[in-house]
C-alpha cells in the first residue's frame, strides 16, 4: 500500500493527519499488509521536512516529492509509489484507524477501473456538515451533477495504474487544492473511470479559513472534455421542481414551510436532551471516531454534533445541464458576439453586424456565434445574419443566483476557449468580470462596446464599464469599442486609459450598397404652404429616448400657430410603454406602432423631417438611417450625435430633452424646402462616407484579424 498525503508549503496542518495515517498503517499491518507514506509537496519544504523527519522513527517509511505545483508534486508521488494500490490524500484530512483496511478489502473486490473514497465527510473548520460523496455503481451521475459541483472528495484509494493513465492537471497554486482533485475526477469518468464509495469509511476534512494565505478561491474548472464526458454519463436529468435558486417562491409554499419548520423545531428541542446525554455518555459517538478528537481536538464539536449536522449531497440544480448544453452548443466556435438579447435597439443592430462582419473573415468563417443570455422572447431571429449560429441561454439561467451566474459566463468561456469575444452591451458577460476577470481574459481576446454612458437619477453618467470592480480588468481587454469620438475621449479621461485601448470604429446602416439620394421625397420636394409639417419618431419607448417630451413640443407648436403631425414608431424594451402611449394620443400625437428591420421598415416618404429627443446616447443608427434616406435630422446633442449631426449644416443640434424651444425653432426651420434640401445634401454625403457596409467590413477585418498575441497572460497567474 502507497499512501499519498498532499502538504502545503508551510505544512501546517500536517502532523495531525500523519498520526491519523500512522494509526491506519499500524491497524492495515497488523492484518498482514505492508504499506509506505510519500509527501507530496509544493512550494517551501522546509517545515514539511521537518515534520518528515520527526516521524521518520515511528517505524513507517517515509518519502517526499515535491513539485511546482500541487498536480506535479502528486503526478512524482505517484512515481515514488511501490506498490500496486495508491491511497491519495489531502494533508489538512482525518482518516479513522480503519480506514486503510476497508478500503483496500472492498477495492480487492472490485472491478479494475473503480476508484473508491469514503462515504461520507465530516467538514469541520470554517463550516460544519457532512457530505455524502456519489457512488456511480448504485447512483445516477449526469454530466451537469459533475460539472455543477465535484461529487467526490481528493481522498481517493484505486490500484497505480489508474493513477499512471490518469496525471492530475498541474493547475496553479492559487487554484487551490480543490480544481485540482475536481479536474481528476473529472478527466477519470471521461476515460470511462467509476466513482465508488465504501459505506464504512468516515473522513474528516479541515475546511480552512484561508488558502496560500488569502480566502478560499472560487472555482473555475480548467477546460475539460465535456464531450467526452457527454458520451460516457447520462444526459442532465429533467427537472422535476424549480432549480435551487429559484428567486420567485408562491406565498402558499412559504406559509406551509413555515408551519412545517415550526414542527420540526419542536420535535428536535424534545430530542436534544436526550441526545446530549448519550453523547456525554459516549454511547452517541463511533467509538472509533472518537479516537481523531485526541489527535486533532478541532474536530470535538462536529463530532459531538454529528446526528444535528445539515446534510450535503453534490448534485445539479440547473447549473450543470445549462452549462454542459450551452458548452455542447458552442463546439466549434471560435468567435462569440455576446448580447443580452437581439432586438430593434441600435445596440442590437451593432451585434448583428459584427456578427456579420466577423464571421465573413477566413479564420471565423462557419464558426461565428451569436450568444444571447437574457430574456429569449426579446431576440427577433429574423435580424440573425447568414452563417452566424445563434445560441440561447435558457430561460433557467436567469433563476440561478447572481454569483453562479457570473460563474457559469465565466466556465462557459474556459470550457469553449474561443479565439475571441466581443460583448455588445452584454451585461451578464461584464458582470462575471467583476469576479472572474483573469480567467476570462486568460482564454480568449475579450472586447467591450461601449456606445455611450447612460444617465441615472438627475442625468449623471453610467456604465458597467465603469464600476470599480471590473476597472480592475480592463488593462486585459484587448480593445474597447465605441462607434463615435465623444464616448472615447470621456472613457479615456475617466478610466485612465490610454488611446490604443479605445478604438472608435464607426457602424453601418443599410445594404451592402447604400441608395443614392432620393429626390422625389415630401422632405426634399415638398414645398409647405397652409400644410402641416410630418415628423416622425421612431426609438424605444422607454424613459432614456425620453418620449415624455413629445407632448410638450405639440404643445409649443400649437402656440405658436405652426401645424405638425409627429408619428411615433417602436416599442418598449425595458419599460412598460401603455402610460407612455396614453399621453401621447392625449397631446395629439400618433402612435403607429412597432416596427422591427431598422428604418427601413417604415415608409418614411411622406415625412419631413426626424426627432431624437433622448437624454443620453452612443451614435444613434437611426440617425444615420435617416440621412441615408434622405430624412432631416432634428435632435438633442447629446453622446456621439455631434460626431454626424454639424448643427445647421447635416442637422439641427438642441442643448438638451428639456429645450423644447430649441425643438420647436429648429421644426419651424424644416418648413423651408430650401433649408430641408441643403441639410438632405449635406447629411447624406457624411452618412455615405463614414457609415459603408465596405468601411466598417474592412475596420472589423483589421481589428480582428491579426493574430492573438499574449492574451492568456492574464490567466498565467492562475494556471501557472
Amino acid at each position: 500500500m502507497s499512501i499519498v498525503v498532499c502538504a502545503n508549503e508551510e505544512g501546517r496542518s500536517l502532523r495531525p493527519c500523519l498520526n491519523a495515517w500512522l494509526a491506519a498503517v499500524a491497524a492495515f499491518e497488523q492484518m498482514g499488509g505492508r504499506a509506505h507514506i510519500v509527501v507530496s509537496v509544493f512550494g517551501d519544504v522546509a517545515r514539511t521536512c521537518e515534520e518528515v523527519t520527526r516521524l521518520t522513527d515511528a517505524g513507517v517509511e517515509l518519502a517526499v516529492a515535491q513539485g511546482k505545483t500541487i498536480g506535479e508534486a502528486f503526478n512524482r508521488a505517484v512515481e515514488r509509489a511501490r506498490h500496486d494500490i495508491v491511497v491519495v490524500a489531502d494533508g489538512a484530512d482525518l482518516v479513522t484507524s480503519t480506514t486503510l483496511v476497508d478500503m483496500v478489502r472492498e477495492l480487492q473486490s472490485a472491478p479494475e477501473n473503480v476508484i473508491l473514497h469514503p462515504a461520507a465527510v465530516l467538514r469541520f473548520g470554517r463550516f460544519n456538515d457532512e457530505w455524502r460523496p456519489k457512488d456511480m455503481r448504485t447512483h445516477a451521475v449526469s454530466a451537469g451533477d459533475i460539472l455543477c459541483h465535484d461529487l467526490w472528495p481528493l481522498l481517493a484509494v484505486a490500484r497505480r495504474t489508474v493513477f499512471q493513465q490518469v496525471n492530475y492537471r498541474e493547475l496553479s497554486t492559487e487554484r487551490g487544492l480543490g480544481p485540482t482533485a475536481w479536474t481528476w475526477n473529472i478527466d477519470t469518468v471521461a476515460r470511462g473511470f467509476v466513482h465508488g464509495v465504501v459505506d464504512s469509511v468516515v473522513q474528516l476534512r479541515r475546511v480552512p479559513f484561508l488558502v496560500n494565505g488569502r480566502a478560499d478561491p472560487v472555482l473555475v474548472l480548467p477546460p475539460v472534455d465535456v464531450e467526452a464526458l457527454g458520451a460516457t454519463l447520462p444526459p442532465a436529468r429533467p427537472e422535476e421542481e424549480p432549480p435551487r435558486h429559484a428567486a420567485r417562491i408562491p406565498e402558499r409554499v412559504i406559509s406551509r414551510a413555515a408551519r412545517m419548520l415550526g414542527r420540526a423545531r419542536d420535535a428536535v428541542e424534545r430530542r436534544l436532551p436526550r441526545a446530549s446525554e448519550d453523547n456525554a455518555a459516549g454511547r452517541g459517538l463511533d467509538p472509533v471516531l472518537r479516537e481523531l478528537a485526541w489527535i486533532d481536538p478541532a474536530v470535538s464539536w462536529t463530532l459531538e454534533n454529528r446526528a444535528h449536522l445539515p446534510v450535503w449531497e453534490a448534485g445539479d440544480d440547473g447549473y450543470g445541464a445549462i452549462l454542459s448544453d450551452v458548452v455542447t452548443s458552442l463546439t466549434g466556435v471560435s468567435a462569440i458576439v455576446a448580447v443580452p438579447w437581439l432586438g430593434t435597439g441600435g445596440g442590437d443592430a451593432a451585434a448583428a453586424a459584427y456578427a456579420r462582419a466577423i464571421s465573413e473573415l477566413p479564420e471565423f468563417r462557419g464558426r461565428t456565434a451569436l450568444l444571447t443570455t437574457a430574456d429569449p422572447a426579446k431576440t427577433h431571429h429574423e435580424r440573425v445574419p447568414a452563417g452566424v449560429r445563434l445560441i440561447q441561454m435558457p430561460r433557467a439561467f436567469e433563476d440561478l443566483a447572481p454569483d453562479w451566474r457570473q460563474r457559469l459566463i465565466a466556465q462557459l468561456m474556459v470550457l469553449v476557449q474561443p479565439t475571441t469575444v466581443l460583448s455588445v452591451n452584454c451585461h451578464h458577460l461584464t458582470d462575471a468580470m467583476h469576479l472572474f476577470g483573469p480567467h476570462i481574459l486568460g482564454c480568449a481576446d475579450i472586447r467591450l462596446t461601449l456606445f455611450g454612458f447612460d444617465t441615472r437619477g438627475d442625468g449623471l453618467p453610467s456604465s458597467p464599464i465603469a464600476d470599480q470592480g471590473l476597472r480592475r480588468s480592463l488593462g486585459g481587454l484587448r480593445r474597447i469599442l465605441t462607434d463615435n469620438t465623444v464616448t472615447a475621449r470621456f472613457a479615456a479621461d475617466a478610466l485612465g486609459l490610454d488611446a490604443p485601448a479605445i478604438k472608435v470604429l464607426p457602424l453601418p446602416v443599410g445594404s451592402d450598397v447604400l441608395p443614392a439620394l432620393d429626390t422625389t421625397s415630401a422632405a426634399y420636394s415638398q414645398e409647405l404652404a397652409s400644410e402641416d409639417i410630418r415628423l416622425i419618431w421612431p426609438h424605444r419607448l422607454d424613459p432614456d429616448k425620453r418620449p415624455d417630451v413629445l407632448p410638450r413640443i405639440a404643445r409649443e407648436l400649437r402656440a405658436r400657430g405652426v401645424g405638425a403631425q409627429i408619428d411615433v414608431w417602436g416599442e418598449a424594451v425595458m419599460s412598460d410603454a401603455q402610460e407612455t402611449i396614453a399621453a401621447l394620443e392625449g397631446a395629439g400625437i400618433h402612435y403607429r406602432g412597432p416596427y422591427r428591420g431598422g428604418l427601413a421598415a417604415v415608409d418614411t416618404s411622406p415625412y419631413h423631417g426626424l426627432l431624437l429627443t433622448s437624454g443620453s446616447e452612443g451614435m444613434p443608427l437611426v440617425l444615420v438611417e435617416s440621412l441615408v434616406r434622405g430624412l432631416p435630422v432634428i435632435a438633442t446633442s447629446v453622446g456621439g450625435v455631434p460626431d454626424l449631426i454639424e448643427d445647421g449644416r447635416t442637422g439641427f443640434l438642441t442643448a438638451g430633452p428639456e429645450d423644447i424651444e430649441g425643438f420647436a425653432d429648429a421644426i419651424e426651420s424644416l418648413r423651408s424646402v430650401r433649408t430641408r434640401r441643403a441639410l438632405i445634401e449635406a447629411g447624406h454625403r457624411a452618412a455615405r462616407s463614414r457609415h459603408s457596409w465596405e468601411a466598417f467590413r474592412a475596420e472589423v477585418a483589421e481589428e480582428f484579424s491579426p493574430p492573438r498575441e499574449g492574451a492568456a497572460a492574464a490567466l498565467d497567474r492562475v494556471d501557472g
